[in-house]
């Protein structure tokens, strides 16, 4: 499927398809990101040659083209950001209405935070702002919440605009997931579970809290937010090998010594941040917000199809998908991957009334998981 969907990307180059092109190279990182839990996937020589090629290919293609098409991913856009941004003009950037003093995280204005603004008011950036902007009502309520409950400031939340387009199904080129790109090393010790059935680093609840914990932890070694930033983006040792280099602690004298992305990384935070919090001033105007995230829950005790999850809630299956994306399988997965409590399966509200017992009413069969799921329980069991 991976080898495919590039091979039509290609094609749709020829053509000059820019929207086909990159739809087409983003389904192929997603199936290749999905096959990473699959036993024995990493010493596959086929599975190496296609991400080798695929990630190499998009990369050449959107250094070229002159802009990307509002379906790229959020790391597209950045390979693109990074590209332009220095080349952007600050002459007609809108100086901010909001007081800079009320933020705990600082907001400094310089070149670089200009050309950033104007990358999204004037460039290519603008129709991406648009689809975040309408998404901060979906997940921000949720995500300040838990930002308050962990001590870190509430207008972290803006973070997630630039990790991932506040999508839960972002995948990198760096093979990091979800709202708040967790790679697998770094969501396990947050206590992000990624297996062949679940990914919980694509839970737009678990993920948060994760990296709410993450950059409290990020702070409290480096005693600066611009600081916990960049290390989000490059690592700590990266960030403390630049102040050693720099001879500070000021991520403004030491961001010469970063990486390109992390130089950058921080202004794009802060106009981002700028721009979210008021974003009529930037001339944004009419956005559309999302509903928040809203859902009930029940505990499901064993594996079963997601299409009879849905016949028991009276939704569809894209519903309970929609709820549930750290879901990798068709299915809920196993009682022995959950623990005794089953796996805590999302419902749109009001949807759980009778719900265990109307699947109970279900056909055992109906229930049942296809042979190719069946098999790899075997092989996770055994």
């Amino acid at each position: 499927m991976a080898r495919q969907e590039w091979l039509r990307a290609l094609v749709a180059q020829q053509k000059n398809a820019k929207e086909d092109v990159v739809r087409h190279f983003e389904a192929a990182i997603d199936v290749l990101d999905r096959l990473m839990n699959y036993p024995g996937v990493n010493s596959n020589k086929d599975f190496q040659d296609v991400s080798k090629c695929v990630i190499g290919d998009y990369e050449r293609y959107v250094a070229r083209i002159d802009s990307l098409p509002s379906n790229a991913s959020m790391f597209a856009f950045r390979q693109k950001f990074d590209q332009d941004m220095a080349k952007m003009s600050t002459k007609n950037v809108p100086q901010p209405r909001i007081d800079l003093s009320n933020t705990q995280i600082p907001l400094t204005m310089n070149t670089a935070v200009e050309q950033s603004i104007a990358y999204f008011t004037q460039g290519n950036g603008r129709p991406f702002m648009v689809k975040w902007l309408g998404r901060t009502g979906k997940y921000f309520p949720m995500m300040k919440r838990i930002m308050r409950e962990e001590g870190v400031p509430e207008e972290m939340v803006h973070l997630a605009m630039i990790e991932s387009g506040l999508s839960p199904a972002a995948t990198s080129w760096a093979k990091a997931v979800g709202l708040w790109q967790f790679i697998d090393a770094t969501g396990s010790r947050y206590g992000l579970q990624n297996n062949w059935w679940v990914d919980m680093r694509r839970d737009p609840v678990a993920a948060t809290r994760a990296a709410a914990r993450h950059l409290h932890d990020l702070h409290s070694a480096l005693g600066d937010w611009h600081l916990a930033l960049a290390a989000y983006n490059s690592g700590i040792n990266r960030v403390r090998e630049a102040m050693a280099a720099a001879g500070s602690n000021d991520f403004w004298v030491i961001r010469p010594f970063l990486p390109k992305e992390t130089q950058n990384y921080v202004p794009l935070y802060i106009a981002t941040t700028l721009i979210a919090l008021d974003p009529v001033r930037y001339g944004f105007n009419d956005i559309l917000l999302e509903a928040p995230l809203a859902y009930d829950t029940v505990h499901v005790r064993e594996a079963i199809d997601l299409n009879a999850l849905a016949r028991a809630a009276g939704v569809s299956p894209l519903e309970v998908k929609e709820l549930n994306p750290d879901l990798l399988q068709p299915s809920t997965p196993p009682v022995e991957l959950c623990g005794a409590d089953g796996y805590c399966l999302r419902l749109p509200v009001g949807s759980t009334s009778n719900f265990y017992d109307r699947l109970a009413s279900i056909p055992q069969a109906e229930k049942r998981l296809g042979r190719a799921a069946e098999t790899m329980t075997f092989l996770l069991q055994n």
